[in-house]
């Protein structure tokens, strides 16, 4: 419950190279990827379902959308797939909930280490009631 009614819900590093490389549409309308993403689970398995449903030629021929190497593609079905299956089935959000996919905070990539702290920080305002 506490995730679901988090109004600013922000994901990053795999989901952001998997995002990127599949193109996920926006939900403010645009269809080009632009980052940070404002996105929803609901786009990030539409897209994976276009990288899924595609023959391996063809695959190789259309993905990555971005600058990634071709050897992302190995993992891109999963990738997406998982995504999707981790917020819907894992944290039990909405299939149209609101997330922002980021790469960056200021000039720093978000990395696993921010990522843990990042968390932290979340856990500790939970904790002493600063946060709803």
């Amino acid at each position: 419950p506490f995730l679901a009614a988090s109004k600013n819900f922000l994901v990053f590093e795999n989901f952001y190279y998997a995002a990127s490389a599949v193109a996920v549409n926006s939900t403010t309308g645009s269809q080009q990827s632009v980052f940070p993403l404002v996105t929803s689970p609901r786009n990030i398995h539409a897209a994976g379902q276009a990288v899924c449903s595609q023959e391996w030629g063809a695959m190789q021929n259309t993905y990555p959308k971005d600058k990634q190497p071709k050897d992302v593609n190995l993992k891109l079905c999963f990738t997406t797939s998982y995504a999707y299956s981790f917020l819907v089935d894992g944290l039990k959000l909405d299939q149209d909930k609101q997330i922002t996919i980021q790469k960056d905070v200021g000039s720093s990539e978000i990395e696993w280490a921010l990522g843990a702290a990042y968390k932290e920080a979340a856990e500790l305002l939970k904790r002493t009631h600063l946060r709803p």
